[in-house]
């Protein structure tokens, strides 16, 4: 079984890995309380399971009737309690990514943010991602600044122009821009000024 956890994928499994192995992507997304509507798909609860139907009726005898697709899929996703508010505001989510142009819309623009924000660092003598090129994510983009000795000046001048929640994880440090569906190209825009100013005010 291949699992793997990730942003985005850019391109599907070999088809000689495919034809050896079951597929696993876990779609994820958290509370909109901190993320508001920035991940895909709006606030933590709801699992979406996509699965081939000759897939289903397969579980092992020790699993949980809550977790056999097949008893889910018998029972129209209601075989537990489901939690209606969190499937109403991914109804809502879904609605305004159908107004914004659908998923086909949604895809060019975030290859449109993720390819100003990676010019404007891979352009750059002061900023710097340290992931490979062909591994990098759309949403979640890390970069440090090659001298960290000025990434709290850095932080504390992009707080005066509006721009909050920079700081990196505390596990990798640097800085981090997340980049989901809600944030629009003029913000990354925002940013990206922002970035050209301050390294221009350090040379």
């Amino acid at each position: 079984m291949h699992k793997a956890k990730a942003d985005c994928w850019t391109s599907s499994p070999t088809p000689s890995l495919r034809a050896i192995i079951p597929f696993i992507c876990r779609l994820r997304s958290r509370d909109p309380g901190r993320r508001p509507a920035k991940q895909w798909r709006g606030r933590g609860g709801p699992t979406l399971v996509v699965v081939r139907d000759e897939l289903l009726g397969r579980a092992l005898p020790i699993c949980p009737s809550a977790f056999d697709y097949q008893v889910v899929a018998d029972n129209h996703s209601m075989f537990n309690t489901p939690p209606t508010y969190a499937i109403y505001m991914a109804g809502l989510i879904f609605q305004w990514m159908k107004r914004e142009g659908g998923v086909a819309a949604m895809e060019a623009r975030n290859i449109a943010k993720a390819r100003l924000m990676y010019d404007t660092i891979d352009q750059s003598g002061l900023y710097e991602n340290r992931v490979a090129k062909d591994c990098r994510s759309r949403m979640n983009i890390p970069f440090y600044l090659r001298d960290e000795s000025r990434s709290e000046a850095f932080l504390a001048g992009a707080r005066t122009h509006g721009l909050l929640q920079l700081k990196g994880h505390k596990s990798v440090g640097g800085m981090r821009a997340s980049l989901y569906n809600a944030m629009p190209l003029n913000g990354v825009q925002a940013l990206v000024d922002y970035m050209r100013e301050f390294e221009r005010s350090q040379s």
